[in-house]
């Protein structure tokens, strides 16, 4: 309804960034950080810096917020005008936050309530805060703003991984991730909430750094998995057109669409395009040929803002007013999204699958390119692709030229490969 006033509540956990909280005018309810000498307001009298800057001398424990605490900001709200209000909190499987503010039931100070247990932790809570605001922006009505949130914390998924579980263990929120796998042969756990917002395990990886990749692969994968079409780019890696092999997250991942620059040597027909020679292209750690395709990415003209400091740096680039060339496989990756994009627009129903399979069937390959290289199967070619069949190409699938051959078995929509991290070319 056009009259209808709508206030977000989120604690002070959920980690919404402060550009936010601001925009959509958040109310927060701060959960207690206490030492052994003091207590302390998280986010008001301490601020997390300065919580991870004292770990050396004290881990600190938390406690939910006090009731009277609830009750002044649900008096605050309704102070301010509001007659409805979504809480937004952080999983009921990690902290009894949400049963407390919850608990103030369906007409807290006769404001019209709907609490939203996101089952998550951190930003992956926020984003769902995030959400109500711009579903409230777009000026829909309440029921609406509850669905939708309840819909998106249901599909917000978080992947983390930290240096050391001590804290964790320290601070009670171990949940179902074994205290003792940091300790054994560096094994670092990838950790997300499962469907009762509780801590566990996903993957483990041999290092920090290799789990900072490997989370990054979840992360696409569960994306993929879900009906997303994932586009990345390979890299700018590769030596004078040598073989690199494609080692990084997410460009690694069979389950996007990884994509490769090409030069389009001047000319408008795809015949003759080339690969960039610095555009990463090989196999991954699991054997998969990488990229999938490749798209113009070499000396690409784009607008940029007037005083801009990439004009300052690169004065012969320069091709016009507020106009410049730049280069590398992040120009190229957004083609092909555009082309996604578009296949999606006129196929609304098809997977990830169906579009990766679209765009590759449909690619040109350029005169006397070689069965395998930097340009994958070959250059996209946007129009031959809209009007694809979209047949379904197996991400686990290698390539030839113009078909694929099974190099991995699938297994529950998974691989049975194991899945590695930071992989340096040689």
């Amino acid at each position: 309804m056009a009259d209808e006033k709508i206030a977000i509540l989120v604690d002070s956990c959920s980690d919404v960034p402060k550009e936010y909280r601001d925009r959509y005018k958040m109310y927060v309810v701060p959960l207690t950080i206490i030492y052994k000498d003091a207590e302390y307001r998280d986010g008001v009298d301490i601020q997390p810096e300065e919580v991870f800057a004292r770990f050396s001398e004290e881990v600190p424990s938390t406690s939910l917020p006090s009731p009277a605490v609830v009750a002044e900001v649900f008096k605050r709200i309704k102070a301010d005008g509001y007659d409805k209000v979504i809480a937004v909190i952080i999983s009921s499987g990690l902290s009894g936050t949400f049963e407390l503010i919850s608990g103030f039931g369906p007409t807290p100070e006769g404001l019209e309530a709907f609490y939203v247990d996101t089952k998550n932790i951190g930003i992956g809570s926020g984003f769902s805060a995030i959400r109500a605001g711009e579903l409230i922006e777009q000026g829909l009505p309440f029921d609406a703003v509850c669905r939708e949130v309840e819909s998106a914390a249901r599909n917000t998924k978080l992947f983390f991984c930290v240096s050391t579980l001590e804290y964790l263990v320290k601070g009670g929120r171990i949940g179902r991730v074994s205290g003792m796998v940091g300790t054994v042969l560096d094994l670092k756990p990838v950790i997300t909430c499962d469907e009762d917002g509780i801590y566990h395990t996903v993957a483990k990886a041999r290092g920090r750094r290799k789990s900072l990749q490997l989370a990054l692969d979840k992360a696409v994968e569960k994306l993929w998995f879900n009906g997303v079409t994932v586009v990345v780019a390979s890299g700018n890696y590769a030596v004078g057109g040598a073989k690199s092999d494609v080692g990084y997250a997410p460009a690694n991942d069979p389950f996007v669409i990884t994509v490769g620059a090409s030069d389009v040597n001047g000319t408008a027909s795809r015949s003759d395009d080339f690969a960039a020679p610095w555009s990463a292209w090989g196999r991954t750690q699991d054997g998969f040929f990488k990229p999938e395709v490749a798209a113009p990415g070499r000396v690409m003209i784009g607008s940029v803002p007037t005083g801009a400091n990439l004009l300052a740096q690169y004065p012969t680039r320069a091709v016009g007013s507020n106009l410049m060339w730049m280069s590398g496989t992040s120009f190229a990756a957004p083609v092909v999204s555009g082309i996604a994009s578009s296949i999606l627009a006129k196929n609304p129903t098809w997977t990830p699958d169906q579009v990766k399979g679209a765009i590759m069937q449909s690619a040109t390959v350029p005169t006397s390119y070689p069965v395998a290289g930097a340009l994958g199967v070959g250059v996209v070619n946007g129009s031959a692709a809209a009007s694809a069949p979209g047949t379904r190409i197996k991400p686990k699938q290698g390539w030839r030229r113009r078909n694929c051959s099974t190099s991995t078995s699938i297994r529950s929509g998974r691989s049975r490969s194991k899945r590695h991290g930071t992989y340096t070319p040689k």
